[in-house]
């Protein structure tokens, strides 16, 4: 088992370069036909903006994406960890639907699940804290499993300096609209800075 997985990872490295991006097709028609992700209906909000850091120390964060089900979390300011936070949902085309979590100090976050959602659709999301709504902010939920269309995703790693020339990859990446990003790794210079991870 452990040759194998040496393997494996000998072969992940051939194919996922240092600072290199790759583009990938899945499915079994011409890459000119790749299913590329529904385009968003409004503007994206920062999650860096002054409005949203002055709720959330860190995310909101979208995680464990699947066809139907999806995790948002986020770490609200310090003045604010008591506090019950509501995230709200919408699909397009669907209904809203909320829930509301508090902070968990084990896992330093808030973590809302949401399940049974349209797939391969864009959602729209907000997240408040008292009396305070930041957002939208948006995700698309994956291809449905056994889907036969064929789409992009692409491979990138070591982007933990020379930022300008990461921002021109991203640019080149983000124009072949790939359904999602797999990061390979060394994302920041050092992980125990948390400005490091910052992003404008």
């Amino acid at each position: 088992m452990k040759r194998r997985l040496t393997a494996i990872t000998a072969a992940a490295g051939l194919v996922i370069m240092s600072a290199a991006l790759i583009l990938f097709h899945g499915g079994c028609a011409t890459p000119a036909a790749a299913k590329a992700p529904p385009l968003l209906p409004e503007p994206v909000t920062s999650a860096r903006s002054q409005e949203v850091t002055s709720l959330l120390s860190r995310g909101p964060v979208v995680a464990r994406v699947t066809a139907g089900d999806v995790t948002i979390m986020g770490r609200p300011v310090n003045a604010l960890l008591g506090a019950p936070v509501t995230v709200r949902v919408t699909p397009t085309g669907g209904q809203s639907v909320s829930r509301t979590a508090r902070y968990d100090k084990e896992i330093d976050s808030f973590r809302v699940r949401f399940k049974g959602l349209p797939a391969d659709t864009v959602c729209r999301y907000t997240v408040a804290i008292g009396n305070t709504t930041v957002g939208p902010f948006h995700f698309t939920t994956a291809i449905p499993r056994g889907d036969p269309t064929p789409f992009r995703f692409a491979a990138y790693g070591d982007t933990r300096s020379n930022w300008g020339a990461h921002q021109s990859i991203a640019g080149q990446m983000f124009a072949e609209r790939p359904r999602f990003v797999l990061h390979s790794g060394d994302l920041v210079g050092n992980g125990d800075v948390l400005g490091a991870w910052d992003v404008e």
